[in-house]
């Protein structure tokens, strides 16, 4: 068993070395940046624990980080546009390693050694598996912004901690004939947790990408319904709640007009950022995509008002898209920046 205990612990430093510790830099760098942007516009965000879920959804960057992201987003209350893309993206690279094992998170570190032995396996076994699943959907992802190293490597610590549990526990059931026990063994050693990322992330290309994904979920977040009477009852419009549908939607609410309805109507309406954060956006935008997000939208002084809103919605989901497209990997153990 120490030959297998030392390969597993190996493959967990090498997750931990090659992908969560350049990715949770690359995070705390967009992070602060994000932070100070809203500082210097005094408009402050609200700093969750769930923007890091959100985020690390939509900027996968690897199969490890598809599993720790997938089961806290799922249970995600507020940022509704996020988890809806997000939950999309990592059930695509989920699918990736999970081939028709009955649950991705024991495929991900058992492979199909699990599937193999519950029909046999005495209890030892199955606690063991139970214990990894658990312990993987109810990881919780700290308060404190950038504590994210300490949950990321403890959550794949205990992926590998758990892997060699699984193994001795298998080794010393003597309901399992010796056949199965080599089975499951050679299924552990090639399970997708034990096929180490081919490259270092590089925290320098990402932190970018991550930022603008911040605004992203800032513009998309910032949607609302305006209510108004028509213009002879002099009644002030009133606010509706937010928009709980992405733009690209069907069922995304269109705005309305006094010509077209000759009684109430109501618009779209969104919470626009101001010059300086715009210009933060524009920056970023152009550095990853080469071009202003804003271009040709901002009045002299960088402003941006009125205009088509929905239209400017759509452009943010559109951006949060390629943005998972860019770093959602194409095999488990393929690293995207």
């Amino acid at each position: 068993m120490s030959d297998i205990d030392d390969k597993i612990t190996r493959a967990t430093n090498w997750w931990i070395s090659l992908v969560v510790s350049p990715y949770v830099e690359a995070y705390n760098t967009a992070y602060v940046n994000f932070e100070n942007v809203l500082q210097e516009q005094k408009d402050r965000n609200k700093a969750q624990a769930e923007m890091f879920v959100a985020i690390a959804s939509i900027m996968l960057t690897s199969a490890v980080m598809a599993m720790f992201a997938n089961y806290p987003l799922s249970r995600l209350s507020t940022r509704f546009a996020l988890r809806t893309l997000g939950l999309a993206n990592t059930r695509a690279v989920i699918s990736l390693y999970r081939q028709g094992a009955a649950d991705p998170i024991t495929a991900f570190s058992f492979g199909k050694a699990y599937d193999l032995v519950k029909g046999y396996a005495g209890d030892k076994v199955k606690s063991t598996a139970r214990k990894l699943v658990e312990m993987t959907v109810n990881g919780t992802s700290p308060a404190l912004p950038l504590n994210r190293d300490k949950y990321l490597t403890r959550q794949v610590t205990i992926q590998g901690l758990v892997m060699q549990e699984f193994c001795e526990a298998v080794g010393s059931d003597h309901s399992i004939n010796s056949k199965l026990k080599e089975q499951c063994i050679i299924s552990v050693l090639d399970s997708p947790f034990m096929q180490t990322p081919d490259r270092q992330l590089d925290p320098n290309k990402l932190a970018p990408k991550i930022e603008l994904s911040f605004y992203m979920d800032m513009i998309l977040s910032s949607d609302y319904i305006m209510y108004h009477s028509p213009p002879d009852m002099r009644t002030p419009p009133s606010r509706a709640g937010g928009i709980d549908v992405l733009p690209s939607d069907m069922k995304y609410p269109k705005s309305e007009s006094f010509a077209r309805t000759r009684g109430y109507y109501r618009t779209v309406e969104i919470d626009r950022p101001g010059s300086y954060i715009q210009s933060r956006i524009d920056l970023l935008h152009s550095q990853i995509f080469h071009k202003p997000f804003y271009a040709g939208l901002s009045l002299p002084g960088g402003i941006r008002v009125g205009g088509d809103k929905a239209g400017e919605l759509r452009k943010a989901e559109s951006v949060a898209r390629i943005l998972s497209k860019l770093t959602r990997p194409a095999t488990v153990r393929s690293v995207m920046v």
